[in-house]
């Protein structure tokens, strides 16, 4: 690495990395990577070690052809290979170096979905136990390394469409219920907003560090020579997404750093979220009372529960709401009072001839639990926890 950031030329050469036993070394040619390789292995030896050829391999993932029957560690030879698996990341020589790495991550996704829908969980509180198990055990799985490995954005996608499969059936609602309404009851934030906050708070970590640091060199280098790598790329792109450029903010230390990146990550989502709300007609109650993304306390595992959360989002099964797409609705009469038009707010409100009884009193935000009724009629919007007969009210 040849570059200069003062008036002296600066010149590194990276031999190799090591973390714990994990050993990479790295040269430009046969002979030098053999060189590397013998020193490595007489250290190691004078220590009472030896390396494990079989856990070795020699990767090449620039240049020409490398003969491996020239290279050897401790006497034995080392075997070439395509990829390789490395502090839980796979690369391979393929120009995409994370295809395989991204594809053991849809797996993992896709497992997690499976485990998330078993039986066994239904006899706790199926919503507490989905939200929270995806949240604290799958997605650091799924995020791992997320402050340096940059997966295409098909698999970015294609995450955030499981996360919303996971999160539908945490609260039990049908595929027309709008994303925005999911992403606020459960409160997960995306993927890409997870990636921004690793990748944003490591950029932060990488100006303290010590310029005897090899990840500080390696960042100056890519800096001062202007190069236009995969992470420095993305790395400006959710930059500038995310109102990191238009705002700059003075880096102290790297904690205080991490958590200034994740509340303006936070912020900046909750503003896109929020703007996503606007244009969905069915969302018009909920971006009234619900202005953040937080984790709902409403649902458990009863029909009435997922009816509950289509209520909230606007889209519960009224003949109104089916009118909108579906031909064969003709009349919209109420089928249980047959007096009034089928809507939500009469189901929840007014019809007489459900068996559940009234809640006197009450408007359909507190209802629907996004205000509390107290005992005197009064209303409180800090959140309600309305769940008795107006949860079995909106379970019709």
């Amino acid at each position: 690495m040849r570059f200069s950031t003062t008036s002296a030329e600066e010149n590194f050469h990276l031999p190799g990395l090591a973390f714990a036993d994990d050993l990479v070394v790295m040269a430009e040619s046969n002979q030098e990577l053999q060189s590397l390789l013998d020193i490595c292995q007489t250290e190691l030896a004078s220590l009472g070690l030896r390396f494990n050829t079989k856990k070795s391999a020699v990767v090449r993932l620039t240049g020409g052809s490398t003969d491996a029957a020239a290279l050897t560690l401790g006497g034995e030879l080392l075997a070439t290979r395509n990829d390789y698996r490395y502090l839980g990341v796979t690369l391979c020589v393929d120009a995409a170096k994370y295809s395989l790495h991204e594809t053991v991550i849809r797996q993992t996704a896709l497992q997690a979905q499976r485990i998330l829908r078993r039986r066994c969980l239904w006899g706790c509180n199926q919503f507490q136990m989905i939200r929270d198990l995806w949240k604290m055990v799958h997605v650091p799985g799924l995020t791992f390394g997320n402050a340096v490995v940059c997966i295409s954005p098909t698999t970015r996608e294609w995450l955030e469409r499981q996360q919303r499969e996971v999160g539908r059936a945490a609260l039990g609602c049908h595929y027309r219920v709008a994303n925005e309404a999911i992403q606020g009851d459960v409160g997960w934030s995306s993927f890409e907003a997870r990636e921004a906050a690793s990748k944003i708070a490591y950029r932060g970590r990488l100006t303290l560090m010590r310029r005897t640091r090899w990840a500080r060199r390696v960042f100056e280098y890519l800096s001062a020579t202007c190069m236009r790598t995969d992470w420095t790329r993305r790395l400006y792109q959710l930059e500038k997404k995310y109102g990191f450029f238009a705002e700059a903010s003075p880096i102290e230390t790297a904690a205080k750093w991490t958590v200034e990146v994740r509340m303006r990550v936070r912020e900046a989502e909750e503003t896109r979220w929020r703007e996503a709300m606007e244009a969905k007609s069915t969302l018009e109650c909920y971006r009234k009372h619900q202005d953040s993304i937080c984790g709902s306390r409403l649902y458990d595992n009863s029909i009435g529960s997922s009816l509950l959360f289509e209520a909230r989002a606007g889209a519960l099964r009224t003949l109104e709401y089916r009118r909108k797409f579906d031909a064969t609705v003709v009349s919209n009469l109420c089928r249980v009072c047959g007096v009034a038009s089928e809507t939500q707010e009469h189901l929840v409100l007014h019809c007489r001839s459900l068996p559940t009884s009234q809640v006197e009193g009450a408007t359909l935000p507190q209802a629907l639990g996004f205000q509390r009724l107290d005992e005197d009629g009064s209303s409180d919007n800090g959140g309600g926890t309305v769940r008795g007969r107006s949860h079995e009210k909106a379970a019709y």
